[in-house]
């Protein structure tokens, strides 16, 4: 009876219990949240605190003199919040990349516990065999006890999922930096553009406002005769129609010249309204690059190895592939393993500190059953992602070639509009020496200034197109501008190193297309087992070591009207910035291009002379070395001539392959250049037969060298000089011709027949194979061990890619 009672008792205490703390949250639940909405005085406190750090940056960038396009670029990137944005994004993407390395560590948990009662804990016992109930209550908690734990649990599934979650942390670190890159990339594009155009602006401003004026005071004086009837009413009303329609457009060029400093002001974080002034080049306007001497296959390669867009696609390809490996591993069961330590402060238990090892093994047996579908949603967006990847490169080659064709079209519509800015400025000549004379009125010396001054301006601006199209050109092939700036730097010195930085993109673009190769060579060694793929960059000027290099690209197919006039050197011709040290490459300037006398109130003209030289490449080799030494080469050896008397024909070995067809498919290639190379059998010292490709056949060492040159030059290889003792000389008509030469046959046959007369153990100690000769670069014969592993220097499948 007493023990009912007691059970009674327990349940009334509980209910009451219960019913407590349901009362205690549902008025905690019922309580409503004061929610205080954005009041104006703290929107107001936000827009000063705004407000004085915009002051503070705009104070910091106060323009003290003439600002200079490396100026203005330094000036954008230090004050653009954008820019600084993404360097937020990418600390904080790097800071995220060191976290996410901690998750594959194992847990380590220490909890430490109180409890306490007002009632001991005191229990019976029941015999289950008897089912006799003691008497007699026991405990074995104490009303106060406190106890603590520390132990390391270690799940095997969680590390898997965390390692691959870790790495695609960091490719996301990657990501952030590629859009870091872009940003760089599109602002610099940006204040090239507003640059050149606010120029454009600035050389007019002054001749476009006094135009102006003297449009509104020809306007007046017209109004004044036409009521006082001096004139016709017609032709009064004829003359006001003229001027009105100059006035808009000058009125035009008005607005041109305010958006455009007003652009620039933007970039630059200037205050709104704050007035500036820009350096004029002395002597003229640049129109030559380094980078529209780039042949477009140098172009497309570049393109494709250095676009921030197809790198971030890389990082996206792989971070897809860590999912289909977390979405792999998850059909795996869990697998836990823990240990630790335990106090516990009660003093009837027999031990109160142990130690205790578990391990638990469980499987979702949901994710079990979806497992495939998860691979197969993850191997789908790998696939996407690959897909997107390969549209955007097509996607850029597109905008490559469209980006070079237009820089084309727009140095011929420069050029067209300082001719035509010829024609108008004698035009606006002979009207003005008219006016004096009094053989031509007001009016027409009005229109004939105000058509000379929109033609000027309309050549400053088509000039302002061809730089803005050049600098699209090196964002299209993801060159950075600017590499190591320092963004807390004081202004002066970011400028010098964005001048530094811009100042020598001559070496920068060989050195990119130097990298770009070099990685293309030796991946193509790779997979397609050739040694390099299509050769060295081509660069468009005349010679490099006293050697033609081939006229392709935009050298030869964009400036019709440049390759007229004779090219000068351009030493002379260099500009000097103030505060800047005298630079080597960029900062080459073809002066104005009108040719007549001086008119009152008319822009400063020059005579027309011939747009300079690009300099050569001679301190800045195509490959240059890291070291800044000789060149880099290729690893195949490189002819040297030798001076041994001729006792026999001299070739050019173009490699060797030892798959027949691939041989044939480059001799299919070089046909469309205009050459017909032979291919001779012969094998190598392991018994393996191989073709070697030679172009036939020259009587003297002089005459294989200049075929050499040719050679290399127009197809971008390296050819090695060889001699066949006893060969027929080449005559003019069969050396290098698009047909074959008579006496291929007999080469062959001869190349044969001495070939079974030499052991391959000869060849290889004599550096011989057969009677042919190989010479390398420091004048000794190269063995024939070698001369099998060349291959020829371009791959089918980049050659029809890139040409």
């Amino acid at each position: 009876m007493r023990m009912k009672l007691r059970t009674f008792a327990s349940i009334r205490r509980l209910l009451l219990a219960l019913t407590a703390l349901l009362s205690v949250t549902l008025l905690a639940g019922g309580c409503s949240i004061n929610h205080t909405p954005l009041q104006e005085g703290e929107v107001a406190d936000r827009m000063l605190s705004d407000l004085e750090m915009l002051h503070i940056n705009q104070r910091e960038s106060q323009p003290k003199g003439p600002i200079t396009l490396y100026e203005a670029i330094a000036r954008a990137i230090k004050f653009n919040l954008e820019k600084r944005l993404k360097l937020l994004e990418e600390d904080i993407a790097a800071s995220e990349g060191d976290f996410a390395e901690y998750a594959i560590l194992p847990r380590v948990e220490s909890s430490f516990s109180g409890k306490a009662r007002d009632k001991d804990a005191g229990s019976f016992s029941r015999n289950p065999d008897t089912g006799v109930t003691s008497t007699t209550p026991s405990t074995s908690d104490e009303k106060l006890s406190v106890q603590s734990n520390l132990r390391v649990v270690f799940n095997l599934l969680d590390y898997g999922i965390s390692y691959a979650r870790a790495r695609q942390t960091k490719d996301k670190q990657g990501i952030a930096k590629e859009r870091r890159r872009k940003v760089m990339q599109r602002i610099v594009e940006d204040v090239r553009k507003a640059y050149w155009e606010a120029l454009a602006a600035s050389l007019v401003e002054k001749q476009v406002n006094e135009l102006y004026a003297e449009i509104k005071k020809a306007l007046a004086t017209s109004r004044d005769l036409e009521q006082q009837k001096i004139q016709k009413p017609i032709k009064a009303l004829e003359y006001q129609r003229t001027l009105l329609e100059i006035e808009r457009k000058v009125s035009n060029m008005r607005h041109m010249v305010w958006n455009a400093k007003s652009t620039l002001s933007s970039l630059m974080s200037l205050k709104p309204g704050t007035p500036y002034r820009l350096h004029l080049p002395k002597g003229g306007l640049s129109v030559v690059d380094p980078v529209i001497f780039l042949s477009g296959r140098d172009l497309l390669r570049m393109a494709l190895f250095n676009r921030s867009e197809l790198r971030e696609a890389d990082y996206n390809v792989r971070i897809s592939a860590e999912e289909m490996r977390i979405a792999y591993l998850r059909k795996f069961p869990s697998v836990e393993l823990a240990g630790g330590f335990n106090w516990n402060s009660n003093e009837l238990m027999l031990n109160n500190i142990w130690g205790d090892l578990a391990t638990q093994m469980s499987q979702n047996l949901v994710q079990l059953y979806t497992h495939k579908e998860a691979m197969k949603i993850a191997t789908s967006k790998n696939e996407l992602e690959q897909l997107k990847r390969l549209a955007m490169s097509l996607t850029i080659m597109t905008q490559v070639h469209i980006v070079q064709q237009r820089v084309r079209l727009s140095l011929e519509t420069y050029d067209l509009s300082l001719r035509i800015n010829d024609v108008q400025a004698r035009i606006y000549t002979h009207t003005y020496n008219e006016s004096l004379n009094k053989t031509k009125s007001e009016l027409d010396l009005v229109v004939s200034k105000a058509n000379h001054l929109s033609d000027y301006m309309r050549s400053l601006i088509h000039y302002a197109q061809y730089q803005n199209l050049v600098g699209k050109l090196y964002t299209s092939i993801g060159i950075d501008p600017i590499e190591d700036f320092q963004l807390e730097a004081p202004l002066p010195t970011l400028t010098k190193q964005v001048y530094n930085n811009l100042n020598h993109a001559n070496n920068k673009l060989f050195n990119e297309l130097a990298k770009t190769n070099g990685q293309l060579q030796h991946r193509s060694a790779l997979r397609f087992g050739a040694l390099q793929v299509g050769g060295p960059g081509m660069i468009g000027t005349n010679t490099w070591q006293q050697t033609p290099l081939p006229q392709t690209g935009l050298f030869q197919q964009v400036t019709s009207w440049l390759q007229k006039e004779p090219w000068n050197a351009v030493s002379s011709n260099m500009v000097q910035i103030p505060g800047m040290p005298q630079g080597s490459g960029s900062v080459l300037v073809t002066p104005p291009p009108a040719n007549v006398p001086q008119a009152p109130g008319m822009p400063p003209q020059r005579p027309r002379q011939p747009v300079p030289q690009p300099v050569q490449p001679g301190v800045q080799p195509m490959v240059p070395s890291p070291a800044g030494g000789q060149p880099q080469r290729t690893r195949r050896p490189m002819s040297v001539y030798h001076n041994s008397p001729s006792q026999g024909g001299y070739s050019l070995y173009l490699g060797g392959y030892y798959s027949s067809v691939r041989g044939q498919n480059y001799i299919t290639q070089m046909r469309h250049h205009g050459y017909e190379p032979v291919m001779l059998t012969s094998r190598d010292s392991k018994g393996n037969p191989w073709h070697g490709l030679y172009l036939w056949n020259f009587g003297s060492m002089q005459q294989a060298a200049a075929a050499k040159r040719k050679v290399d030059g127009s197809l971008g290889i390296s050819t090695v000089i060889t001699r066949l003792g006893a060969a027929p000389v080449a005559t003019t008509q069969n050396r290098m011709q698009p047909r074959p030469v008579p006496t291929t046959q007999n080469l062959q046959s001869r190349w044969q027949s001495s070939q079974r007369s030499h052991t391959t153990a000869q060849a290889k100690k004599s550096g011989k194979a057969g009677n042919m000769t190989f010479y390398g670069p420091d004048g000794k014969v190269i063995p024939s061990s070698e001369i099998v592993s060349m291959q020829p220097s371009s791959a089918t499948f980049w050659s029809k890619l890139f040409q």
